[in-house]
């Protein structure tokens, strides 16, 4: 899979030297490293409280974080879809 910003350029039209970074557990190749910084900010595991902006390491520092700080367990109700209660 290829992150660009070009949306008229073709797979096969990509050579390897082209990716300013690349993620093999992925499979993403990044054509510029603007493109792969703001994956990395979507993909980090986010706290769902809407007023926090704390990114944590995984999911057991995820759900730690939500209980300390916003005194709420955290719950899965659909796959991509995080909810939280008192």
């Amino acid at each position: 899979m290829i992150f660009t910003d070009d949306p008229l350029k073709r797979f096969e039209e990509f050579s390897s030297s082209e990716f300013a970074k690349s993620d093999d557990n992925l499979g993403i190749k990044y054509e510029k490293n603007e493109i792969f910084e703001d994956t990395v900010i979507l993909l980090r595991y986010n706290c769902p409280d809407g007023s926090c902006d704390v990114a944590c390491y995984g999911w057991p520092d995820l759900h730690r974080h939500v209980k300390t700080v916003h005194h709420k367990a955290m719950w899965y109700v659909h796959p991509y879809k995080l909810q939280c209660k008192s």
